[in-house]
């Protein structure tokens, strides 16, 4: 349970959800104050999951400085009761807790998703389904590999997970 009076929670509810009720939210809660940001439509690994998750930690630090923020999805619950997650942090802190390890590109195309550009990213995701929009991004990715585009070809990657407990 994260209601707790040492938590504050800052939501953001992706638009595309439309049963999603903030009031029923902040009535839900009893002991964290709540904070939302505006809803917008995010589409996963794209420009406008970064986009949202600074805009949630931007609002967070609008409001006060914390120990720590944690971002979680809407799917995250606890296993350790509050006080053992907050003992925790207390014993660690100062402590960044992050996720990354050296990228394992193989033959499906890893490189590819960084490599080249995703015309239709935030529009449709990862995934383009319809058939002349599949067309016309495999006929992008293969003129892309052969003029030579690298549009990181100076950065080294690292892939990790998307959710992290990070210090101010």
């Amino acid at each position: 349970m994260l209601d707790d009076d040492r938590n504050d929670l800052f939501i953001h509810m992706d638009i595309k959800c439309r049963d999603y009720d903030v009031q029923a939210v902040e009535r839900s809660v009893q002991k964290s104050r709540v904070f939302h940001i505006e809803r917008t439509s995010v589409q996963w690994a794209g420009e406008s999951l970064v986009l949202t998750e600074i805009r949630l930690l931007e609002k967070a630090v609008s409001v006060q400085e914390y120990q720590y923020y944690h971002l979680l999805s809407g799917q995250d619950l606890p296993l350790k009761s509050q006080d053992a997650i907050h003992d925790f942090f207390d014993r660690h802190d100062g402590k960044e807790f992050v996720h990354f390890q050296a990228p394992q590109f193989d033959s499906t195309g890893g490189r590819g998703r960084v490599r080249y550009y995703h015309l239709f990213q935030e529009r449709f995701g990862r995934r383009v389904s319809a058939f002349p929009l599949r067309y016309v991004n495999s006929v992008s990715f293969f003129c892309q590999r052969c003029i030579g585009i690298n549009r990181n070809k100076d950065v080294d990657f690292y892939l990790g997970a998307q959710w992290f407990s990070i210090t101010d």
